[in-house]
């Protein structure tokens, strides 16, 4: 952030005259002072530019690549061993949100291994994700992908060989 904020001039912000024209005159209407603006570029992970940007390749992928074959979600649980296991008594996950998002992250990159290396459910020929955080502060990911015509899932079959639910025991 501090690269971005003392380096302005070199990111070119100059050529995002109409978003300083359109807060400063929204500030005008509001009566609202302005602080020193830093526009953060598209590559800022969360910033709306790159959210946009991001979505703007995602259409550009289905344009060519057609629709998306599956939409996996995956979601940290703080239960997991790796985390647990570091935490120190009477610390919880939320409390070690550094662990919980390089756990994460791991995982991710070894669901993406499985993907796209692996090839666990076919030839993948376009791939996009995102990450968030719930409000409980733990990071999930949403992924497309879009698989090869002779990968795709065709029947009810083929969903129950990828597809299954447990419902667990009721805790007492």
């Amino acid at each position: 952030m501090q690269f971005i904020r003392n380096n302005q001039s070199q990111l070119r912000v100059d050529l995002y005259l109409n978003v300083t024209d359109y807060v400063r005159q929204r500030a005008s209407d509001e009566n609202m002072p302005i602080g020193r603006q830093v526009i953060l570029p598209s590559s800022f992970i969360g910033s709306p530019r790159n959210m946009n940007q991001n979505y703007l390749d995602s259409m550009a992928m289905v344009q060519k690549f057609g629709k998306p074959s599956l939409f996996i979600t995956m979601t940290c649980n703080p239960c997991w061993s790796e985390i647990s296991d570091n935490l120190k008594i009477g610390e919880s996950a939320n409390m070690r949100l550094d662990l919980v998002v390089r756990v994460f992250h791991c995982k991710l990159k070894e669901l993406m291994s499985d993907l796209t290396k692996t090839q666990i459910f076919g030839k993948v020929v376009a791939l996009v994700y995102t990450i968030e955080f719930q409000k409980r502060g733990l990071p999930h990911a949403h992924i497309l992908l879009t698989l090869d015509p002779e990968d795709r899932i065709r029947d009810f079959a083929e969903v129950d060989k990828y597809i299954s639910a447990d419902i667990p025991d009721q805790l007492s």
